[in-house]
């Protein structure tokens, strides 16, 4: 099974697609990589953080900045205990494959 920890997300006003910083392990082998996602992975991915972290305020935890007239989102969960996400969840039911980066 792949799994990732999600570490920080990122995304912007004028992209279709969302970058997911962690370590992505499979087996014997972890790495640093990036996942990225459509918008609606991200939904997914939110639900997922939200349940395994009730006691965060995710919507709290989203940072802005704006520069050059568009507007920059990043969401940092290095401070919180994430567990692992299986890579399944974001590829299964039809939904498109994710793009993975090392």
């Amino acid at each position: 099974m792949k799994t990732i920890n999600i570490r920080e997300i990122q995304f912007n006003s004028f992209s279709r697609k969302v970058i997911c910083y962690g370590q992505l392990k499979t087996k014997n082998l972890a790495i640093d990589s990036s996942i990225e996602l459509d918008f609606s992975g991200l939904n997914r991915m939110l639900g997922i953080l939200g349940e395994v972290l009730p006691h965060v305020s995710l919507y709290d935890l989203i940072q802005e900045d704006n520069q050059d007239n568009e507007t920059y989102y990043r969401i940092n969960l290095d401070a919180h205990d994430v567990p692992p996400l299986d890579l399944g969840h974001f590829t299964q039911n039809g939904f498109p494959t994710l793009k993975i980066s090392a």
